[in-house]
């Protein structure tokens, strides 16, 4: 038996009016948090460069090896940074599983960089021992800030990841127990004739 509906009525001429008004609205970018937490981050480098002492032996080091070095660093915070901040274009939160890859790629070319390629002139450069430090000391003197820093964001952005996998697991899971709901109600549906009619509707929608 097929039901008759009236006919909606016509929409009022201040509906009209205020639909005709709308603008699209401007959605947020993409790189608006990138943006702002690296132009926050960039000041304490510079704060460094401009008030701390510099090397002593920077203006006897290769000026091939110290450009190639600032770009490594730059290179590997930037991308870092990226991968952790920026979604990818349709998607609303960054892949954790893209930030920690580039996150560790980022961290072995620094460290392959710093291992295999050291630069010192003798005479002019402070070793470890001039500063009365182990070699181990020395690195975690020099380092503990980024490696502080860096191990901050790879903790965020696997957090990010297992959040959004964790939320799919859930999805996944409620999913399959449904699933088992339905098929249990019309595995049991022989004894008794309400479920029987209820399977034969669940299946028919």
């Amino acid at each position: 038996m097929s039901a008759k509906f009236d006919a909606p009525p016509p929409p009022s001429q201040d509906l009209l009016a205020a639909v005709g008004q709308m603008k699209p609205v401007r959605t947020r970018s993409r790189w608006g948090a990138f943006v702002a937490v690296l132009a926050f981050a960039v000041m304490v480098p510079a704060y460094t460069l401009l008030r701390g002492p510099l090397r002593r032996d920077l203006g006897d080091l290769p000026p091939a090896w110290v450009a190639a070095g600032a770009a490594l660093w730059a290179l590997g915070f930037v991308l870092s940074l990226a991968a952790a901040l920026v979604p990818a274009r349709g998607d609303v939160l960054p892949s954790g599983a893209r930030a920690s890859r580039v996150s560790l790629l980022a961290m072995g070319a620094l460290i392959l960089f710093v291992g295999l390629g050291p630069a010192s002139v003798p005479g002019v450069s402070l070793h470890p021992a001039d500063a009365g430090m182990t070699l181990l000391q020395s690195l975690v003197h020099c380092g503990k800030y980024v490696l502080m820093v860096g191990g901050l964001a790879l903790l965020a952005s696997l957090c990010v990841g297992c959040c959004r996998s964790g939320a799919g697991g859930s999805a996944r899971r409620s999913g399959r127990r449904a699933e088992r709901w339905a098929a249990w109600r019309c595995t049991s549906s022989v004894r008794s004739p309400r479920r029987r009619t209820c399977c034969s509707d669940t299946s028919a929608g």
